[in-house]
């Protein structure tokens, strides 16, 4: 165990404009059910959320090119070895049973755009923060809640321009009230929804693992490749694993060609963690930082690295950035 989380700390070292046809079939994608597993947080973005997400839908299909994409690169499949040793050591919050509850609280900043027009000028975006917290029990009504931190922050001056030309209207999303969550009866990896006990004894090889995940993305995501980097991500963060599983995943996201090696950096929060990326043709690079200590995801981001036509934001913003305060199996909702 301290040799794994020595060599662990020793890492610390314009696209086309959519074509007519291309915005309608971005417009079509959205209209169908969502595939990620991410329903509450973006359920509450509401209907700002849904014109940034037509926004950069139409980018994404637009820009996308699969190409020739090169395997993990060494650094990157090394740190993820070595952090899936450190899961296998690590017995984490573990997966309830099914009268409890898997718990975990957050805080996450968003980029919204508001879209009122076809021409320049007729949509301004802005940042936000909420701090939330949700309770998810395979037999019990779960309970989700959030609440905005602090005022909304614009993406460019020109964006604060179109929002004062537009009426300043509101920007605030208020105090949200306590949601109720049903009962989910089972976890998500990937489009499969497993039981406590299948999770439990589910214990396939990272190849296989990969391997299943990349059969079943379809066209879900901005690649298929990426896709799987967010179905690995997505279990991560959110979803109970014994140690053992949690280790494959880590073994299968460094088979995902492209992975890229982020080195030792600081979350958020300043939180020391090691960190892998996904870089998409799109001009967006999903980013998981983990804790070289725990195995538990810290934070995630998505973050423009080329100009996406369509999105307003410049090179480097992030425009989702998700920090992880806190993971555990309670009894009841309450706070652990």
């Amino acid at each position: 165990m301290i040799d794994e989380l020595e060599q662990l700390r020793s890492f610390r070292a314009d696209p086309p404009a959519p074509t007519p046809a291309v915005r309608a079939a971005a417009r079509a994608r959205l209209l169908r059910p969502p595939r990620r597993r991410r329903p509450a947080r973006r359920a509450l973005l509401g209907l700002a959320t849904a014109a940034v997400a037509a926004a950069a839908a139409i980018a994404v299909v637009s820009g996308l090119d699969e190409g020739h994409v090169a395997p993990a690169s060494a650094t990157a499949r090394q740190a993820l070895q070595r952090v899936a040793a450190v899961a296998e050591r690590r017995a984490g919050p573990g997966v309830p049973r099914d009268d409890q509850f898997f718990y975990v609280a957050s805080e996450g900043t968003e980029m919204v755009t508001s879209i009122y027009g076809d021409g320049p000028h007729q949509s301004f975006s802005y940042l936000y923060t909420k701090r939330r917290e949700i309770w998810l029990s395979v037999d019990r009504t779960g309970e989700l809640r959030d609440r905005q931190v602090g005022p909304a922050r614009w993406v460019t001056p020109a964006d604060r321009r179109d929002w004062v030309a537009k009426g300043r209207p509101s920007v605030t999303a208020g105090q949200s009230r306590p949601m109720h969550m049903p009962a989910v009866h089972g976890y998500h990896l990937g489009e499969e929804r497993l039981s406590s006990a299948q999770l439990r004894a589910y214990d396939p090889t990272p190849q296989e693992l990969f391997d299943r995940l990349r059969a079943r993305v379809g066209d879900a995501g901005q690649s298929p490749n990426g896709e799987v980097f967010v179905q690995i991500a997505d279990a991560l963060r959110e979803s109970p694993q014994p140690p053992r599983l949690r280790a494959t995943l880590y073994r299968a996201l460094a088979l995902v060609p492209g992975v890229q090696f982020l080195g030792n950096v600081h979350d958020r929060l300043g939180r020391a963690a090691v960190g892998v990326a996904y870089s998409e043709h799109t001009g967006l690079r999903q980013e998981l930082l983990f804790d070289p200590e725990t195995s538990e995801v810290l934070n995630e981001r998505q973050v423009v690295v080329h100009p996406v036509q369509g999105l307003n934001a410049r090179v480097g913003t992030a425009i989702e950035d998700i920090v992880y305060t806190k993971r555990a199996v309670p009894d009841a909702i309450k706070r652990p």
